[in-house]
C-alpha cells in the first residue's frame, strides 16, 4: 500500500520536496510507562490513534499499540489486562527520523512499522503514520484537479 502511494506521489514529478515536517502531526499524545493499560487504552480511543508511544523519566522507551491491547484482551482478563502498566505490555520504541528528512526517504521504514517519530534538534517534534501519507496525496490531487 505505502509503495502504490508513493507511485501515485511521484506520478505528479513535482519540483518541491517535501519534508517530514510538513505532514506529521505535531501534537505528540503520549503515555508513561508506569500509566496503566486502561489509560493508554482511553487515550487511542480518545484520539482514534493507532499507537501511542511510551515515555519514562523523559526517554522514549516504547509503544503502545492498538492491536496489542486488543490482541491480548481476547486473550486474558479483561480487567486484569487492564490493570497492569503499560511498561508491562508495550512494544519496542518508535524509529526517530529528522524533521528535515525528505518523505520520500521515509518510505522503506513504513513498510516495516506503522508509525515513526520525527525529532528536532534531538526532541521529539511529531509524530507521522502511514495515514499522513494520504495527506500529501490529497494535496497534491486537490492542486492537479484545480490545474485541469
Amino acid at each position: 500500500m505505502v509503495s502504490r502511494i508513493l507511485d501515485f506521489l511521484d506520478s505528479f514529478q513535482s519540483p518541491y520536496v517535501e519534508l517530514v515536517r510538513d505532514i506529521c502531526t505535531q501534537d505528540v499524545v503520549i503515555v508513561d510507562a508506569n500509566d496503566t493499560v486502561a489509560k493508554a487504552a482511553r487515550l487511542l480511543q480518545k484520539y482514534g490513534y493507532k499507537q501511542v508511544p511510551v515515555t519514562k523519566g523523559g526517554l522514549w522507551v516504547g509503544t503502545i499499540f492498538e492491536r496489542t491491547v486488543t490482541r491480548r484482551l481476547l486473550l486474558t482478563d479483561p480487567s486484569s489486562l487492564l490493570e497492569k502498566k503499560v511498561e508491562e505490555i508495550m512494544d519496542e520504541v518508535l524509529p526517530i527520523v529528522s524533521e528535515q528528512t525528505p518523505v520520500d526517504k521515509i518510505i522503506p521504514l513504513l513498510q516495516h512499522t506503522q508509525a515513526l517519530l520525527i525529532s528536532s534538534k534531538g526532541k521529539v517534534s511529531g509524530i507521522l503514520t502511514n495515514a499522513d501519507l494520504l495527506k500529501i496525496a490529497v494535496k497534491k490531487s486537490s492542486s492537479q484537479s484545480s490545474r485541469s
